[in-house]
């Protein structure tokens, strides 16, 4: 759990405000759910995160966190971790889809991670996990600060859970989040609660989050495209 605790300096403060998030910099979710908050623009695309979409992620997020934690612990130099996180990356195959961004021609205006939990090693430095078997785990979700409350967030979340069935086979996505701060990957508590997770086991500081989908398929494999 200290690497947990640690890595908690990397990420910026969220605030809850009323019925929103107005967050600071770092790797958090905004989600407003104004009925009369502005539509995120029409040209924006929402594309399956590829190669090609990383090194516009490391401008806003350099991290090896969940991927490399014991990389992430000698705290590399900014080349060196793009360079670990493209290896890294290049590794689990062109067939696995590991996230979605939010692109408004060649700018990144938001983004979601994701993947079987298998993968991100660093699930195992929170005392409420394990991950269940049956679920995809979010590790990031991140929108700039000048299209928060667009709900933006919100749509990539959407497609996260519907990755974990139509590209997988999970009936549930999982999450870390965190109490008490949203100085965290993912965000506080009180953004996942209000877009339909439930506890699954508590925490005093990194609770394990939980949402139900629809699957059709059993657990834990890669669904044909």
């Amino acid at each position: 759990m200290a690497t947990a605790c640690r890595v908690r300096q990397s990420f910026g403060l969220l605030n809850v405000d009323g019925d929103g998030y107005d967050a600071g910099q770092g790797m958090h979710c905004l989600v407003n759910t104004m009925a009369n908050q502005p539509r995120a623009e029409s040209a924006l695309e929402f594309l399956d995160l590829t190669s090609r979409d990383l090194p516009d992620i490391f401008e806003v997020c350099c991290c090896i966190y969940w991927e490399l934690p014991e990389q992430f612990e000698k705290r590399p130099g900014k080349e060196r971790m793009r360079g670990l996180q493209e290896r890294w990356f290049a590794k689990q195959g062109p067939g696995l889809l590991l996230g979605k961004v939010a692109r408004q021609g060649k700018e990144v205006r938001g983004f979601i991670r994701f993947g079987p939990p298998e993968i991100y090693p660093q699930r195992l430095g929170y005392s409420s996990g394990p991950v269940s078997e049956d679920a995809l785990l979010i590790t990031c979700l991140f929108v700039a600060k000048p299209y928060r409350g667009l709900g933006i967030a919100r749509r990539l979340l959407s497609l996260a859970e519907d990755a974990a069935t139509r590209r997988y086979s999970y009936s549930a996505v999982e999450t870390f989040a965190r109490k008490g701060s949203a100085n965290n990957p993912s965000g506080p508590v009180e953004l996942w609660l209000k877009c339909g997770y439930e506890v699954l086991r508590d925490d005093d500081e990194f609770p394990l989050m939980r949402k139900l989908v629809q699957s059709s398929r059993g657990p834990g494999h890669a669904a044909d495209n």
